[in-house]
């Protein structure tokens, strides 16, 4: 409010406060904005052979996740579905759940993408991406054409 040119701070509704009503409003966003999902918390790591990808999943049983690669990128989808029905004297009760899941991580490396392991424990899946082995480099002789 102090920002304000005095001739305009003194026509302003908001003068008799020393603090902007919209201070608060402000740090609030902030916190939103910077609010991180638990679902995408990633973790990424390498060594010499292998890249491993550690990632929660709660609430996932191993048939309802789908992991697929293209140009080094890995995808990973899942998706549960619950069904409840209740059927009491006086009335019917049908209730649905549907959760989902997605992930998208660029990988640091090329991988070998046919020997991929992926394994879930207690929420957390795991998966190991075997690197491509490095190629050397192959110098080419240039030759006068004849």
């Amino acid at each position: 409010m102090s920002n304000l040119p005095s001739f305009i701070r003194q026509f302003s509704p908001f003068s008799r406060f020393t603090v902007s009503p919209f201070e608060g409003m402000e740090s609030e966003m902030n916190q939103l904005m910077n609010w991180q999902n638990p679902y995408n918390d990633a973790q990424i790591e390498s060594d010499e052979k292998n890249v491993y990808v550690k990632t929660p999943v709660p609430g996932f049983e191993e048939s309802e996740i789908h992991i697929s690669i293209k140009n080094a990128t890995l995808y990973i989808q899942a998706e549960h579905t619950e069904d409840k029905m209740e059927k009491n004297k006086n009335r019917k009760i049908h209730q649905q759940a549907r959760k989902e899941y997605s992930h998208t991580i660029t990988l640091p490396e090329q991988v070998d993408e046919n020997h991929i392991n992926a394994t879930l424990d207690n929420g957390m899946l795991m998966i190991e991406l075997p690197k491509m082995a490095k190629s050397e480099t192959k110098k080419i002789t240039v030759k006068k054409k004849k």
